[in-house]
């Protein structure tokens, strides 16, 4: 059976945290922001991205059919060439899961960095931890 935390969405805006496996010295990791909406797309931006160049990530999240209630988010950026032509395109794929209150995930994330051909310029992986930014009371 899917655990309950599975059930729970992603819907809304957080903040997340992707810390590459194997840790390297001194251990870096890449805080980003992204908003998932409860049609299954989701908007992202992080660091590495700002640093590299490339467009903020677009793409989906969905309910597994995957083992032990795992979401499943895919994203897709794409960083330029100088004069503008495609330079890679990286996939940062990440399987979660939703903590019971609904306000934390944990999981793991692997990337895949392409040219305009197809082929792999570029690989890694970690572990990804997210914490829901809250509506606050107003008065």
């Amino acid at each position: 059976p899917i655990p309950a935390s599975a059930a729970q969405s992603l819907t809304g805006s957080w903040e997340f945290s992707l810390t590459p496996q194997p840790t390297r010295a001194p251990a870096v990791t890449f805080e980003g922001l992204a908003t998932f909406t409860s049609d299954g797309s989701v908007t992202e931006t992080d660091v590495a991205e700002v640093l590299g160049h490339a467009t903020p990530g677009h793409g989906i999240w969905q309910q597994g059919p995957i083992p032990n209630g795992y979401l499943f988010v895919q994203l897709f950026s794409l960083t330029p060439n100088p004069n503008g032509s495609l330079y890679s395109k990286r996939t940062l794929t990440m399987l979660v899961t939703v903590n019971a209150a609904g306000d934390e995930f944990t999981g793991t994330y692997q990337i895949l960095v392409v040219n305009p051909a197809g082929a792999t310029i570029g690989t890694g992986g970690g572990t990804v931890t997210g914490k829901l930014i809250p509506h606050p009371l107003l008065p």
